[in-house]
Parts: structure tokens; C-alpha cells; sequence
């Protein structure tokens, strides 16, 4: 049965991307993901699979189950990583998964795909206890996003906070930064540049990076219920509760909107 229920939420989700690709060709331009590109895989960062090479991962509340893809292209669940309740998102970078819970940021190294091996876990202060965490990584550094929701994701009194860890040493990450936030959800980058969807703001909030563990605010998009975002080159696409919008970030400091697809 958590089979089955995992595969029916893999199926939004390409719906999701195949709309992000038409959206981006009546732009002018064909979306092309980072992992025709770089090879670390592309989606938004709220998602409960990555897919890398051959294998899908696919996350239930408390394990990371593996597929393999077999020659008519089937997926067939061949490992399970055991893990404490609570998983929420998980991707792909430089051959490790990181995975956020409402718990923890695991760490997991995929050399031998078929069998991950868990590196570390991270512990969470208490006063970020249960909120729900997506993850991007670039270089030696971790963001994530814990979003308090009372009684939801976390508990009253809780505050919603961007995270900054680093991974050198991907067995003893480090908390080294953060940042207090309204209600965060996704997020993405490009360059030195940070772009955090904040729902309790209605913005996309701009940081630089330049210093992870100084990250610092520059701007804010003005958008309601942004969800997440995928950027890809000079191009962001921010999905909300109601569509997508579309921005050039050529330029982080003056990001131009490009247009939106509503559903």
C-alpha cells in the first residue's frame, strides 16, 4: 500500500514539470532542468522523490525507499533506509541525498546508489521543533527552511527561521547562520543569490549569500502564497497556491517579472 501511495504522489509532480516546460516555451524559451546540465538533478525544493541515473527515491514518513528503474523503464523498490517519523523533502547533489524532516536534516551518500548510507543526522533546536524543512545545498553549504505552522508544523510561540549549515564534513554538519522568517516555504539560488519563498511575507525574499553564514536580505518580490521556486539560468519560476509566475533574474537586484500561468 506505501507503495502505491507514493507512486500516485509522483505523478503531480511530473504534471508539475510538464506545465513548467510549456509555460517556459510560450515565453520564448524551452526549460531545459539543471540535470541535462550539470548532472545534480532539477526539481523545486519541496518534493518527496529525486530521481539519479537508474534509481528513484521516494520518501514515506519515516524511510527512504529506493527504486530501480527496470528495462521497460518499471520502477521496483529494491532498499529501505529506516529512519526517525516526520520526512518532508529530499535532493540530489553531487552524488548525497539530504533529506529535511520535521525533525532533522539527514545526510545520506549515494556512491553505491542501491545503498545509501546515512552519514548524519543533524539535531534541531527546541525551538524549531517540528517544523516542515526543504533543503538546497551549494558547495560546503545546507539552506533550509523551517516554517512554523502552530499545531501543524511546530507549536505556538515557535519562530519560522532560515537555516544555514555546513557540510564539509558531511558527517558533523555545522549550524553557522539563519535568519528569522514569516512562514517559509521553498527556496532555490543562483550565484550568490538566494531566493526564499515567504507565504506570511507575500514575497519572495531576496538574499545574498556572497557569506552563507552572513546571509543578508537585499530585496523582496512581492507574490501571494509562493509556494517554490526552480531556476534555471536567467530564468525563475515561482509556483504559488493559484500558478506559476515567471521572472529573468539576470540581474538579482532587479529581477523583472516575465509573465504568469494560472490553473
Amino acid at each position: 500500500m506505501s507503495n502505491l501511495v507514493n507512486m500516485k504522489k509522483i505523478i503531480p509532480f511530473f504534471l508539475f514539470v510538464a506545465v513548467l516546460a510549456g509555460a517556459c516555451e510560450k515565453q520564448g524559451e524551452t526549460f531545459i532542468p539543471n540535470s541535462a546540465q550539470n548532472g545534480n538533478g532539477q526539481s523545486g525544493s519541496i518534493t518527496r522523490f529525486a530521481v539519479y541515473g537508474e534509481y528513484l527515491y521516494a520518501l514515506d514518513q519515516n524511510q527512504i525507499q529506493v527504486y530501480k528503474f527496470n528495462a521497460s523503464g518499471t520502477p521496483v523498490l529494491v532498499n529501505k533506509v529506516e529512519t526517525q517519523w516526520g520526512l518532508e523533502t529530499i535532493i540530489i547533489y553531487e552524488e548525497t541525498i539530504y533529506v529535511g524532516s520535521t525533525t532533522s536534516l539527514y545526510i545520506l551518500d549515494i556512491t553505491n546508489p542501491e545503498n545509501p548510507i546515512l552519514l548524519s543526522q543533524t539535531d534541531r533546536e527546541t525551538d524549531l521543533a517540528g517544523g516542515c524543512d526543504p533543503v538546497v545545498v551549494k558547495g560546503i553549504y545546507a539552506f533550509s527552511t523551517i516554517k512554523i505552522i502552530p499545531n501543524v508544523c511546530g507549536l505556538v510561540n515557535q519562530t519560522s527561521r532560515l537555516l544555514v549549515y555546513d557540510v564539509s564534513d558531511k558527517t558533523a554538519p555545522v549550524l553557522v547562520g539563519g535568519h528569522d522568517m514569516m512562514m517559509p516555504n521553498g527556496l532555490g539560488y543562483k550565484d550568490n543569490t538566494l531566493f526564499v519563498c515567504d507565504e506570511g511575507a507575500a514575497a519572495v525574499v531576496v538574499f545574498d549569500i556572497t557569506d552563507p553564514a552572513n546571509c543578508t536580505p537585499i530585496s523582496a518580490i512581492d507574490i501571494t502564497d509562493p509556494v517554490d521556486v526552480i531556476i534555471n539560468g536567467n530564468r525563475m519560476v515561482v509556483s504559488t497556491k493559484t500558478g506559476f509566475s515567471f521572472y529573468d533574474v539576470t540581474n538579482p537586484s532587479q529581477v523583472l517579472s516575465m509573465g504568469s500561468l494560472s490553473f
